[in-house]
């Protein structure tokens, strides 16, 4: 009998094998793909690893450079150092010439300042004693009038007037000098400003700075050295400490002759003030100084300043003054009730003559007891 062929596989039995090694493959690259995720993931962490650490080389290799650039610099500051201290003696010895010489200059300085203060103060003393003796003349010739005068004593008044504000501004110019050396100075004449009030300044003053530093008002009532003296007297004996009341000045403006004779420098005149009330109160501290009793409180006196005005404001303001303390009709202005220029000009020189002629009839108090009378 002939031999049967082979019978052919099923189909499926053929697909379910194709299937069998298509998973197969598929489990294997599974497999393979986990495994090269594993490995990727373990060279990330490396390299990361790797990253911060090339981070910290670059922190590391900076402060390592910045390490460098100190210790270079510590370096040259200990080279400098070395030197400095090589040459240390001679600058010890430099830096000892410096300070001798800085300590002769210091006393030079010091000695000058003192001599300066020594001009300042004869200045001050010679021209107070030279407008005490000369201000009781000088008031009577202006109360007199130029009428009763010669060509010869009119050029001498006027001489006298000059010289009198030229005194005063050396002295308020040698003040000003001393003054420029001390911080917050104060003012050369007037003194330390304790308030401005506006219209006026109130300033605690040197009487005799003041007495020497300023000029008189020509309209008041004439100065009496004899009164200067009373108050003088009174005052050494007094138990009241200080000075009563203000000394009333009004600032002037200086004239072009004085501005030529004080200023012959070159410099900035130095300012003015005339005295409007409280002459006696400082031809008595004047008279104090001389006699060596002008101390502690009596060393200062209030000075109310007021600015530069007309002639008529300055009777006005002495006319106040002098109603709130009055005194004689015949020495307030004439246009308050005063005697005129020629009247004053004969009643002065009237009074001048009795008491001249009488001298034991007078007295220098103005509240002196009958018969006995005072010249003003």
């Amino acid at each position: 009998r002939r031999p049967s062929a082979p019978q052919p596989a099923p189909m499926g039995a053929s697909a379910s094998r194709e299937l069998e090694l298509a998973q197969g493959q598929v489990k294997r690259l599974s497999s393979e793909m986990q495994r090269l995720t594993a490995s990727l993931q373990a060279r990330e962490s490396k390299l990361s690893d790797i990253q911060r650490e090339a981070s910290e080389m670059r922190k590391y290799k900076e402060q390592l450079s910045m390490a460098r650039r100190e210790l270079d610099s510590a370096s040259a500051d200990l080279r400098a150092a070395r030197r400095a201290a090589h040459d240390l003696p001679g600058v010890s010895a430099e830096l000892q010439t410096a300070k001798g010489a800085a300590a002769t200059e210091s006393r030079r300085v010091a000695e000058l300042q003192a001599e300066l203060q020594a001009s300042r103060d004869e200045l001050e003393e010679t021209v107070g004693k030279l407008k005490y003796a000369e201000q009781e003349q000088r008031s009577l010739a202006r109360k007199i009038g130029t009428n009763a005068m010669t060509e010869e004593q009119k050029q001498l008044a006027a001489a006298q007037d000059e010289a009198a504000v030229v005194s005063a501004q050396l002295v308020s110019e040698a003040n000003s000098i001393l003054a420029g050396l001390e911080p917050h100075a104060p003012h050369p004449v007037f003194g330390r400003l304790l308030h401005d009030y506006g219209h006026k300044r109130l300033y605690s003053a040197s009487p005799t700075t003041l007495w020497a530093g300023t000029t008189m008002w020509h309209k008041q009532r004439a100065f009496r050295a004899a009164r200067a003296e009373l108050i003088a007297r009174a005052k050494a004996r007094s138990g009241v400490c200080g000075w009563p009341g203000a000394i009333c000045v009004v600032e002037t403006v200086p004239s072009t002759v004085s501005t030529e004779s004080a200023g012959q420098a070159g410099g900035e005149v130095a300012p003015t003030g005339m005295i409007v009330d409280g002459q006696h109160r400082l031809g008595a501290a004047h008279v104090l100084a001389a006699q060596g009793k002008l101390s502690g409180l009596l060393g200062q006196i209030l000075v109310e300043v007021y600015p530069p005005m007309e002639e008529k404001s300055v009777r006005e303001l002495f006319t106040e003054i002098n109603r709130m303390e009055p005194v004689t009709l015949v020495d307030l202005p004439e246009e308050q009730g005063g005697a005129g220029a020629e009247e004053e000009s004969i009643i002065t020189a009237a009074a001048e003559q009795l008491c001249e002629r009488f001298p034991a009839m007078f007295k220098p108090s103005t509240s002196c007891r009958p018969p006995h009378l005072n010249v003003d």
